[in-house]
């Protein structure tokens, strides 16, 4: 599977590659727009592998850590049927998380996180147990 972090560092290593070829007066990775200006092919890639970058850095920040884990999944394992429950209501996930936090102290942003977790492994078993076409 192609992560983000792989497909960023892959543009990246192009990136460079295509940059030392033009240091050294190879212009295969040049455009001419013409008027005199030319387009180093190189910073696309640079761009694309800084955004793949950032998308991996931004994933990162949603998933429960190791100690949110230990700290909230015996409440967050209780919760699990009234946070189905409302989500099945189309209650707003902001809501569910400011109601758990009331009844059970959880903060809102281990409750999204979780949310997040559990839409994840549906998926995941959805398309598992789905009959071929």
């Amino acid at each position: 599977m192609t992560t983000p972090l792989v497909l960023g560092i892959l543009a990246g290593l192009v990136a460079l590659g295509m940059l030392v070829a033009e240091a050294l007066g190879i212009r295969w990775f040049t455009f001419d727009l013409g008027g005199g200006c030319h387009f180093p092919l190189w910073t696309l890639f640079a761009v694309y592998a800084a955004l793949q970058l950032f998308v991996w850095r931004s994933q990162r920040r949603i998933h429960l850590s190791d100690a949110e884990v230990e700290r909230w999944g015996p409440t967050l394992e209780r919760v699990t049927p009234t946070i189905v429950s409302m989500y099945g209501e189309r209650v707003p996930v902001r809501e569910i998380a400011a109601s758990l936090e009331a009844s059970h102290g959880i903060p809102p942003g281990v409750t999204l996180r979780y949310i997040i977790a559990l839409a994840r492994h549906a998926r995941e078993h959805q398309h598992e147990t789905r009959p071929p076409a």
